[in-house]
């Protein structure tokens, strides 16, 4: 055996080293230990619960947006879009949703590990050795004891490890969440539909509880005050006790049917202010002008345009198509598990042994693993794969049938809801007629008070029947936008604010009203390319460039509203520019048109670029 010689140097590194404070690492685990084994369930108590739910609804009172004296319908959806918890709690899960996304990037890096540690022995870790021949060890007699390392050592480690399919399978699922995040916008775009609908059906139902209840509180009086003379009647008995029962019986009925249409109305405005935000008791007076005409809305949009614009634009689609993706990609991971994983690793070391030659030292490596079991598990995991994006494609086909009939349904309940709106005002009017005659012969004493308070009644409960009816008609016709999957906002508001969405509501509902409900499938800015050269160019709008749908024609003209210049032509059955630019054309501004045969349009801008023009063959 060779002996080999301590340095003084080194021999000081050992001296000072066993000079070091002494942790106490067993107390500090036996401490934790025993801090984790004392914790018990805690519950809410019934005072805490009360005092949790009291200063949430300071909270909300606190949020809750100002209104104006008479709320219009537009300034409820703004109010409701900025204050619904709901919409909140929509808008809260997308930013998560983009959280998890930015996260998911962070699986594709490399693992860099930094470790560090301190240990301490009670004695040397001194040890001997003994010669090996012919299979059978032979201790050194007398046996010579070495040590390698000291009681107490110090050592770090930084090290970077890449597992090459870990990293593969970072990359799909990395890709699966974004396809996440862009169905968790796609839910909060049908949140907004839903929600707007809601907000839609809850205004005018609370409308017509406004309009009505002006009207019951007197008849109600009315009813009250005949019932008691009748009973003084009675007890008089001026006349038949029969007849005065049944008298007051039929005056009980039309107190009942008051009662049970009070009952009705009585949340209209509540489920309202909830939408928008307020608090249940909240005084909201909703817009109501005098002389009210109760306007019909034509939907002057064809019916192929609808199918087209719900199969670009309806949420549900989107997400079956992003979910797809998801699944095609789940399909892929799937398979990538099954190949051989290569871990890569580089790390630097240090300990402080001062019996070590290198105190420091760099390794690096590569480790090569498979499963060989994986190979019988190919097939099933690849007929898995075919399997889900099978059952995706049913699901998006089930799905886009669906959408078809809702677009056709919604335009035909329109259809009848104006039927029956009609219907609702020509028996209010011949209500109206019976109630002024019947009011006509209770003044020359030829009919009794019950007939006129019945009549009362009766117009009392058409006009409700009618408002109701309209109401309806109003649902309806936002129906139909919502199941052809169009945003009641614009792409971009600039000003967010109550005010600024009340006004962006307003602007986009009269492009409704005018037909404007096209939607730009692809922008002519991403078809057009520069026209270089002398002669004639030609530019091809693409297929499907809009959605509308069924007989469309097209108009070009300059963005400032001028006509094309004269050597520049929209030619009708190619569907295309053509033009010979002259000498020293730079760009022109263009705007194309699209109207379906119901008046249903779109438009797009964009700019055609001219370079080196000469129009000279």
């Amino acid at each position: 055996m060779t002996a080999t010689t301590i340095s003084t140097s080194a021999q000081q590194r050992v001296s000072s080293y066993t000079e070091k404070p002494k942790f106490r690492l067993t107390a500090l685990a036996l401490a934790a230990l025993m801090a984790g084994c004392a914790v018990n369930p805690q519950a809410i108590t019934t005072a805490q619960a009360l005092d949790g739910g009291l200063k949430d609804r300071q909270i909300l009172k606190a949020a809750k947006p100002a209104i104006s004296d008479g709320v219009s319908l537009e300034e409820a959806m703004a109010k409701a879009l900025r204050h619904n918890r709901e919409r909140r709690v929509q808008m809260l899960e997308s930013v998560m949703s983009q959280n998890q996304l930015s996260l998911a990037k962070f699986d594709m890096l490399p693992s860099l590990t930094a470790n560090a540690g301190y240990s301490k022995r009670s004695n040397d870790a001194a040890g001997s050795s003994g010669l090996f021949e012919n299979g059978t060890v032979t201790p050194i007699t007398p046996p010579a004891y070495s040590v390698s390392a000291t009681r107490e050592s110090e050592t770090s480690n930084l090290g970077l490890t890449w597992n090459v399919l870990d990293f593969g399978l970072s990359f799909v699922r990395a890709g699966q969440q974004a396809d996440q995040f862009l169905v968790g916008k796609e839910r909060e775009r049908k949140a907004v539909h839903n929600l707007m609908q809601d907000v839609r059906a809850a205004y005018w139902r609370a409308l017509s509880a406004q309009r009505v209840q002006t009207k019951l509180a007197p008849l109600y009086q009315q009813v009250q005050q005949a019932i008691n003379n009748s009973k003084e009647v009675e007890a008089k008995r001026l006349t038949n006790p029969k007849e005065a029962l049944v008298y007051q019986r039929d005056l009980l009925d039309i107190r009942r049917t008051l009662e049970s249409v009070y009952q009705e109305l009585l949340s209209a405005k509540t489920d309202l202010s909830t939408l928008m935000g307020l608090a249940p008791t909240d005084q909201l007076v909703l817009a109501d002008s005098q002389g009210f005409d109760y306007p019909v809305n034509e939907v002057g949009v064809d019916i192929a345009t609808l199918e087209r614009t719900a199969l670009a634009m309806r949420p549900e689609l989107a997400q079956t198509r992003y979910l797809s993706r998801v699944g095609e990609a789940q399909g892929r991971a799937a398979l990538l598990s099954l190949l051989p994983s290569l871990n890569l690793s580089a790390t630097a070391f240090n300990d402080n042994n001062p019996y070590q030659f290198y105190d420091a030292w760099n390794t690096v490596g590569g480790t090569l693993s498979f499963n060989l079991f994986n190979v019988f598990k190919l097939g099933q995991t690849s007929a898995m794969a075919d399997n889900t994006a099978t059952l995706a494609e049913q699901r998006r086909l089930a799905l886009t049938a669906a959408v078809l009939g809702q677009v056709h349904i919604a335009r035909i309940s329109y259809e009848q809801a104006k039927q029956q709106f009609a219907t609702a005002g020509a028996y209010l009017e011949v209500v109206r007629k019976i109630r002024s005659k019947t009011k006509d012969q209770q003044q020359l004493q030829r009919s009794g008070e019950l007939e006129l308070i019945r009549e009362e009644l009766a117009e009392v409960l058409a006009e409700l029947r009618r408002d109701v009816s309209y109401a309806e008609l109003q649902n309806s016709y936002g129906r139909i936008f919502v199941t052809a999957g169009l945003d009641p906002l614009p792409s971009t508001v600039l000003d967010d604010s109550d005010i600024g969405l009340q006004h962006a509501l307003e602007t986009h509902f009269k492009k409704w009203e005018q037909g404007k409900v096209g939607v730009v499938v692809k922008p002519l800015a991403d078809q057009v390319e520069p026209w270089v050269g002398a002669g004639e160019h030609t530019m091809t709008l693409a297929e499907n460039t809009f959605t509308l749908g069924g007989t469309v024609g097209i108009q070009v003209s300059q963005q400032n509203g001028s006509t094309l210049p004269a050597w520049l032509r929209y030619d009708a059955e190619t569907n295309s520019l053509v033009g010979n630019p002259p000498a020293g054309a730079s760009h022109y501004d263009l705007l194309v048109t699209a109207t379906d045969a119901k008046g249903a349009s779109v438009s797009d801008a964009f700019t055609i670029t001219v370079e080196q023009g000469n129009d000279r063959p």
